[in-house]
C-alpha cells in the first residue's frame, strides 16, 4: 500500500497559500528587520503549522499521522541549525518541537475525547512502513 501525498494548502486570516512555508515567508515585516523577524518567527511558524495539521483539507490524515507516532521523538532532519537537527551536532530542532507540541495537544484532547482507549501506534498507522521511514516521510510533509 503506498500514501499518497501532497503539500496542503493553508488558509490564514482569509488568504490561501500553497504551503506552510509560503505563509511563513509572507510574514517576514515588509521592510525587513532581522530582529523584528527573530522575535516572531517561531510563532509565525506555529500559526502555519496548526492550519496545516488542524485546519487542512488533509488535516485529519496528517494529525492522525502524527498522533501515530506518540510518544516518539521527532526531528527535523534540515540544514539549518535554527530550524533543523543535524545528526552529528544537534541543534534546535525548532520545527520539530513545534509538530510536537501540536501532536501533544492532539493527543491530550483525544485522551479526553476518548478516555477508555489508548492510542495504539502499530494498529492506527494507515500503512505499513519502518519508524525511521515514518520520520522521513513526515518531515517531507512539513
Amino acid at each position: 500500500m503506498t500514501w499518497e501525498f501532497s503539500k496542503p494548502e493553508i488558509t490564514v486570516q482569509g488568504t490561501t497559500y500553497s504551503c506552510t512555508e509560503l505563509f511563513y515567508h509572507a510574514q517576514k515585516p515588509v521592510l525587513f528587520d532581522e530582529s523584528e523577524w527573530l522575535t516572531c518567527r517561531v510563532a509565525a511558524m506555529r500559526v502555519g503549522l496548526r492550519q496545516k495539521f488542524l485546519h487542512s483539507e488533509q488535516s485529519k490524515e496528517l494529525l492522525d499521522l502524527l498522533v501515530s507516532l506518540h510518544p516518539y521523538p521527532l526531528r527535523s532532519l534540515k540544514h539549518n541549525c535554527f530550524w533543523g537537527f543535524h545528526p552529528e551536532h544537534g541543534d534546535e530542532d525548532m520545527l520539530a518541537k513545534l509538530i510536537v507540541e501540536i501532536r501533544e495537544e492532539a493527543v491530550t484532547s483525544r485522551a479526553v475525547i476518548s478516555q477508555n482507549s489508548v492510542f495504539d501506534t502499530q494498529q492506527n498507522l494507515p500503512f505499513s512502513l519502518p519508524l525511521f521511514d515514518l520520520l522521513l516521510l513526515l518531515e517531507t510533509v512539513v
